[in-house]
């Protein structure tokens, strides 16, 4: 059983007000996102990751990158507009 370090993001500034940045820090496993962006930043994506449940996280976690800073943003998969960006990637945010 390997004791490899773990890592977890934290928020650690609000960009513009209103998205929520993160960084890695060493800890044990847990969700990556701990607040979500439910406001439309769909123009300044460059990139969506989807990180499925795990036994160290039991909800999906969506993360974007942004186009111009490169930072990534957990993004709220309840959220309309968030909801038909995965609709039209035909991605299922819901799925085990």
């Amino acid at each position: 059983c390997s004791k490899a370090l773990k890592y977890f993001v934290l928020p650690i500034q609000p960009l513009n007000g209103t998205h929520t940045e993160f960084m890695s820090l060493p800890s044990l496993q847990r969700c990556m996102c701990i607040e979500k962006e439910a406001g439309r930043i769909g123009r300044f994506i460059s990139k969506i990751q989807l990180n499925a449940p795990s036994s160290s996280c039991n909800v999906v976690e969506i993360i974007a990158t942004l186009k111009t800073s490169g930072q990534e943003v957990c993004l709220d998969g309840n959220a309309l507009w968030v909801r038909k960006i995965l609709e039209k990637l035909k991605v299922q945010p819901d799925s085990p």
